[in-house]
């Protein structure tokens, strides 16, 4: 009875030693992997990735109602983590944007401190509906980026509004898009 007992016991043990290393792994796989499946589906408000402009004659959509269609205003947003010493300034917060118009934003990034830093950042679309629509071709978010004591560097988003948000719903009233990214500290 005893030997069941602590037979019993060790498998309990060795279970649950089981499930706290895969959940310890799963921690650290999850922020890679909700990545990849964000910037898979848009979900969460992320943007597409994209290799360049889509020709008109890929998509239901004529160049003349390309042109015809009304431009966007797209606002830029940035916050800092609490954790992260850092300034990070808009070169150009707003711009107007025809739909497969490529725009380049610049986001400049400070290091506040007298040590060396690793920072990422993530980032987001508003409002959600078309963010799926935002393609992006130059990128800096989800990866690690390495800034000097007290340096500045200046991170590129270049990007454009796919013609098939003429044809999402809702497309006729939407005038204004948000692009933000929230920057954070890494472990080196």
């Amino acid at each position: 009875m005893v030997k069941k007992t602590v037979k019993k016991n060790r498998n309990l043990a060795i279970g649950l030693v089981a499930v706290a290393v895969g959940l310890l792994l799963g921690s650290f796989a999850s922020a890679p992997l909700y990545r990849i499946f964000c910037q898979l589906t848009g979900f969460g408000g992320t943007t597409q990735n994209g290799t360049g402009l889509v020709a008109a004659n890929t998509t239901s959509i004529t160049p003349a109602v390309i042109k015809n269609f009304h431009p966007l205003t797209i606002f830029f947003d940035a916050t800092v983590s609490n954790n992260a010493p850092l300034r990070v300034d808009i070169m150009t917060p707003r711009v107007d944007v025809a739909v497969n118009q490529t725009k380049k934003i610049i986001y400049r990034v400070a290091n506040l401190t007298d040590q060396p830093l690793t920072i990422t950042s993530s980032y987001n679309a508003t409002p959600q509906k078309y963010a799926h629509q935002i393609i992006k071709i130059e990128c800096f978010c989800f990866t690690k980026q390495y800034l000097k004591p007290h340096e500045k560097k200046d991170f590129s988003l270049v990007f454009f509004i796919s013609p098939e948000i003429i044809n999402a719903e809702g497309a006729e009233k939407i005038r204004e898009l948000t692009i933000g990214y929230h920057f954070y500290k890494v472990a080196p």
